[in-house]
């Protein structure tokens, strides 16, 4: 993860040398603008293909690595299109300077984001089980109420998420919510630019996209049109989702399967209850991953749509495209809760609780 990290830390600070020199009254500093142009082609290019490398057949791809690598293109691709409004390539609009401003803070705040993500992740790696259990049945009450707790939780992450992509919809196509989900699986085209730094920066929020979709299957996404229709229309009428999210990614199922769950073995119950917990702080984690790239995309998609005027309907292209988020985490929670897993990126909360007494 951490060649992602620094590859946006390094967009980062070129970024804010060309910030500073737009605070001066002389315009752009040439020598800066190059420097941007040159190292965030190298960064983004690099990221990238880590980000891909991190795909692979089914049950081993690296989603966090992937996931990662999407949201330093997206954030590092908008602070690159701001920087082409700021320094004259496109049409700078009210206040290019200050925009640029905003998209260099926000790219500072997701860098540090991941650095907060990565930390945690090392303090995780000696996570072992809590005090024993006194009795088999403590063990089993351990284990059910740590399955029911993270399973209900998954759904809240995922339900959080779906929330802020129908927000960023609701901005950018509001009379066409209807329409949103028949767009995912739908070829994702940015169009074409003619300044580098804004080039650089489509191509970048492009390249996150195409990192994020290749993660599933064929069909994968565009099979959960449905349900992200479901989930779009409460949302329409201002009604509370999680419980149909957890209905969607099985967690009804499980807490069925842990009424008559049991074993007889105190240290694999045990070790159980504390995978169970990794799993909610990593699905977490993965999710605040995909608000991240949500937010980007919907940055980007409000851009682009105003500088791209050729490319018909291209707000509700990257609406689209948020909805085959909304798909993909929806997908990686049913995983996540293991009771029906499509994609096999992990063993979830109900197949750790089989393994344990299997």
């Amino acid at each position: 993860m951490t060649a992602g990290v620094e590859s946006a830390r390094a967009v980062l600070d070129v970024a804010r040398v060309v910030e500073e020199s737009l605070a001066g009254d002389e315009g752009p500093d040439e020598y800066a603008v190059e420097a941007l142009v040159r190292v965030a082609g190298d960064e983004l290019e690099a990221s990238g293909r880590q980000g891909f490398e991190a795909v692979g057949a089914e049950g081993d791809t690296d989603v966090a690595a992937v996931l990662i690598a999407a949201v330093v293109q997206v954030s590092a691709g908008n602070t690159l299109i701001a920087a082409g409004k700021a320094v004259g390539e496109a049409d700078p609009g009210a206040d290019a300077v200050g925009e640029y401003g905003v998209a260099v803070a926000r790219l500072a705040d997701v860098v540090d984001a991941l650095d907060g993500l990565e930390a945690g992740a090392g303090r995780r790696q000696g996570f072992e089980a809590a005090d024993a259990s006194e009795s088999v049945e403590a063990a089993v009450d351990r284990v059910r109420e740590a399955a029911e707790r993270v399973a209900d939780g998954i759904a809240a992450t995922a339900a959080g998420t779906v929330t802020e992509a129908f927000k960023q919809t609701v901005k950018l196509v509001p009379e066409k919510i209807r329409d949103v989900a028949d767009k995912i699986g739908d070829k994702v085209d940015l169009g074409q630019y003619a300044g580098r730094l804004v080039k650089l920066g489509v191509r970048a929020v492009q390249r996150a996209l195409d990192l994020f979709t290749r993660m599933f299957p064929g069909g994968a996404l565009a099979g959960m049109r449905d349900d992200v229709k479901v989930l779009y229309a409460r949302l329409s009428g201002a009604e509370p989702i999680p419980a149909t999210v957890g209905f969607v990614i099985g967690v009804d199922d499980v807490k069925a399967y842990l009424k008559l769950y049991g074993g007889d073995r105190i240290e694999q119950l045990d070790k159980a209850a504390a995978d169970v917990e990794q799993l909610g702080t990593k699905y977490a984690n993965l999710g605040k991953l995909a608000t991240n790239l949500i937010e980007g995309i919907a940055v980007a998609g409000t851009v682009v749509a105003l500088l791209q005027l050729a490319v018909p309907h291209l707000a509700l292209i990257v609406a689209g495209a948020l909805a085959a988020v909304v798909a993909g985490v929806l997908l990686l929670a049913m995983d996540y809760v293991g009771d029906r897993p499509v994609l096999h990126t992990i063993r979830g909360v109900k197949l750790v609780l089989a393994d344990a007494v299997g």
